[in-house]
């Protein structure tokens, strides 16, 4: 297993182009990761293009049902199983906002080393190195980079604010590090 958990120990020399971010998460910041993450992942885009051919579909079952006069009997039950659905995919979505932050809150400050080597993640409980070679790639939006996970690790993001680096500055010199290490999946590019 390349993605190394260690207890949380004094720092190793991080070498000098590193840039360092420290914060506690807020909810906005996991809600942010979270959509970016659905549009970033071949997942995500798979399931935004099911879901439109779905709704096309459906909106010309509704039509042909208006027209043939078979609306009510047919379209309503459907429509109401489509609100339903929606309003559960919504629901589980914020569950699931609420529950890292939790998690993340329980954590306490992240301390994120970007370098040359990978990325280093330092909490009050443990410490986690990610290679480069572990890493799909990233997604930037105005406020954050998310580092997209590979292998048994897909599921994981690693949300880097722009708002909880050090200097000034180093919100480039993250992107040049994330663009020498990784390649960019998505998001809004600079600007």
């Amino acid at each position: 297993m390349t993605v190394e958990q260690h207890p949380n120990t004094a720092d190793a020399k991080d070498s000098s182009d590193a840039v360092q971010l420290a914060y506690h998460a807020t909810r906005d910041q996991i809600a942010e990761t979270f959509r970016t993450r659905r549009k970033a992942s071949p997942a995500g885009r798979r399931r935004r293009v099911m879901t439109f051919v779905a709704a096309a579909l459906w909106t010309v079952y509704v039509v042909l049902a208006a027209v043939n006069g078979y609306f009510v009997d047919t379209s309503l039950p459907l429509l109401i199983v489509a609100a339903g659905a929606c309003a559960v995919v919504f629901l589980l979505r914020r569950a699931a906002v609420r529950s890292v932050y939790k998690l993340r809150q329980q954590r306490g400050e992240q301390r994120i080393t970007v370098s040359g080597e990978g990325v280093r993640v330092a909490t009050g409980l443990d410490t986690t190195r990610v290679p480069w070679a572990q890493l799909k790639g990233y997604a930037e939006t105005d406020d954050i980079f998310v580092l997209m996970h590979t292998g048994a690790h897909t599921i994981n993001t690693t949300p880097l604010p722009k708002s909880a680096v050090s200097r000034q500055g180093d919100v480039d010199r993250l992107r040049e590090l994330l663009d020498h290490g990784t390649t960019r999946l998505g998001g809004r590019p600079r600007g």
